[in-house]
């Protein structure tokens, strides 16, 4: 007969410790980014106008924002229309809609009023800048357990590949048969 334990409340066990941890890490990085972010942005907002004057930097910023609110616009328009054609096709979404999806990050960061988010918008919005980010979501992805890779085909046209992930087992197409 196996020993019953105890487990106390608030004592993760084994590796969600580890993980905890992690997420509270996660948590308060961007806690910290929220605090500091739009304190940067306006020391950096003051500085241009320094050198460009306040109607300037004003009308600059204007304009960058409304870049980004064009940008989110074409690029959100463009991946739903992808995903909606993948979806009635029953194929996966293509390549290109990850391009979409970090351009539409970077139009976000330009349409946040500040130059420091526009700087940062830069390799999302760039197109040869935007596969070497895709190359690293994807791997960061992948070892964080958001995404699995893919391998194989399906046995009929259309069908989606068998997934293969970290610490399970292969997901093989198949029909239930009720026997009653």
């Amino acid at each position: 007969m196996a020993e019953r334990g105890t487990l106390e409340v608030g004592k993760p066990t084994g590796n969600g410790g580890r993980k905890v941890r992690q997420m509270r890490i996660r948590s308060r990085l961007v806690l910290a980014l929220m605090v500091l972010m739009p304190i940067i942005e306006i020391v950096v907002g003051f500085q241009v106008a320094q050198l460009i004057g306040g109607p300037a930097t004003l009308a600059v910023l204007f304009g960058l924002s409304i870049v980004g609110i064009a940008v989110v616009r074409h690029q959100g328009s463009r991946a739903f229309a992808d995903l909606r054609q993948a979806a009635q096709e029953r194929r996966r979404p293509e390549r290109d809609l990850s391009d979409r999806v970090l351009a539409l990050l970077g139009g976000v960061l330009l349409a946040v009023p500040g130059f420091v988010t526009a700087i940062m918008s830069l390799p999302l919005l760039l197109p040869f800048t935007r596969p070497v980010l895709r190359g690293a979501v994807s791997s960061w992805a992948v070892r964080h357990g958001s995404m699995y890779v893919t391998r194989g085909g399906g046995s009929r046209p259309g069908a989606y590949p068998t997934d293969s992930h970290p610490g399970g087992p292969d997901v093989v197409s198949g029909e239930v048969i009720n026997d009653r």
